[in-house]
């Protein structure tokens, strides 16, 4: 939430090995923004979930975030841009730092296993 609410950061990478929880803790992030109303959270008028498969169609990514904002979508036209767009954040989840930074994320949040005390 700290970083949801810092305008310095616009992308958000959540990564680490598969199966270590990365999607459910975006996944109970995504549900909460949607159903809060609390002035912490409320400032997101709209909240997009994308599921990009292993093979990525960038069209069809781009098709789930134009019909959750009502928009049509151009020959050639590409996904909101957060430094564009005011207010608006990315997060993205990856089993790769690497990707991450690939997507120019302005922070990265790693995920580790939990130790069984903490499970």
């Amino acid at each position: 939430m700290d970083l949801l609410n810092d305008s310095d950061v616009l992308r958000i990478g959540v990564w680490g090995m598969g199966g270590v929880g990365k999607t459910t803790l975006v996944k109970n992030l995504n549900n909460k923004l949607k159903g809060s109303s609390s002035t912490s959270t409320q400032h997101f008028g709209v909240v997009i979930w994308a599921t990009v498969s292993k093979k990525l169609d960038l069209r069809k990514v781009l098709i789930q975030i134009a019909e959750r904002l009502n928009l049509e979508v151009g020959t050639g036209e590409s996904v909101p841009q957060p430094e564009v767009h005011t207010g608006c954040k990315i997060i993205l989840t990856s089993h790769s730092l690497e990707v991450c930074r690939e997507m120019t994320t302005d922070e990265e949040v790693k995920v580790d296993v939990l130790r069984d005390e903490e499970s």
